[in-house]
């Protein structure tokens, strides 16, 4: 109980942020930030709600994972699920063989517009 009640505030583990107008924004939990090499805390639920944007994209799973030891630094990995709208589409274009290139190349797109955000 102590753990979750601190100074008669409810600590749900909850992250986010308030804008400018007020609103609350909330954007993942406080156990699964990420801590980059950088230093950077990074929110996988935040990654994985700008996919969500995109309609060639049916589900994602973004974690974290030790790359040193001693630092604790964490890297992230996705694994990204296309829509079988988007696979069947493509299927029918190219063929089935060369539209797993095509969905890759998209997926591989998406992600590098995600990351300029």
């Amino acid at each position: 109980t102590a753990e979750v009640l601190q100074d008669g505030w409810l600590n749900t583990g909850d992250v986010g942020h308030q804008d400018a107008k007020g609103y609350l924004y909330l954007t993942g939990r406080a156990k699964n930030i990420i801590v980059t090499e950088g230093g950077k805390n990074v929110s996988p639920e935040e990654i994985e709600d700008h996919f969500q944007l995109f309609e060639e994209i049916e589900s994602i799973c973004v974690c974290g994972y030790i790359t040193d030891v001693k630092t604790k630094s964490e890297g992230i990995r996705a694994i990204v699920y296309p829509s079988e709208t988007f696979t069947s589409a493509m299927e029918k274009a190219h063929g089935k063989e060369a539209a797993k290139a095509v969905v890759e190349k998209r997926i591989e797109a998406i992600i590098s517009e995600v990351n300029k955000e």
